[in-house]
């Protein structure tokens, strides 16, 4: 994580910092409202995309995607793999404290795994 915060953008937004499908309220068709903002604050706006990216069973295939999409977009956003992987690390270590913390050994190995295998990609 320290070699990647150079790529780290000065630019901050409001982001959700806890955002998922669970905190989304849709009609069906559309997004109508976001919920639980007690994780909000200013940042980067890929570490949302990072947070949703971390917790898909196949966090790179995630990645690919969200990546092609802002790239069809037109969005060239800079740095985006070392800001992306970045957050990714940041919030698994904060996942496998957590796990550690309240004795769930099985989901700390998940998301050491995950860890893991970012490291890999």
């Amino acid at each position: 994580m320290k070699s990647l915060g150079k790529y780290l953008p000065e630019d901050k937004f409001l982001i959700h910092g806890d955002f998922a499908g669970n905190n989304a309220l849709s009609d069906g068709e559309n997004i109508t409202g976001i919920i639980d903002w007690g994780n909000s604050a200013y940042g980067d706006y890929l570490f949302d995309i990072a947070y949703m990216q971390f917790w898909q069973d196949d966090p790179m295939h995630f990645y690919a995607g969200v990546k092609e999409q802002q790239e069809a977009w037109g969005r060239n956003v800079e740095n985006y793999d070392e800001r992306v992987r970045c957050y990714l690390l940041h919030i698994g270590l904060g996942a496998i404290e957590f796990w550690a913390r309240a004795g769930l050994e099985d989901k700390y190995m998940r998301d050491k795994n995950r860890i893991l295998k970012i490291l890999e990609s």
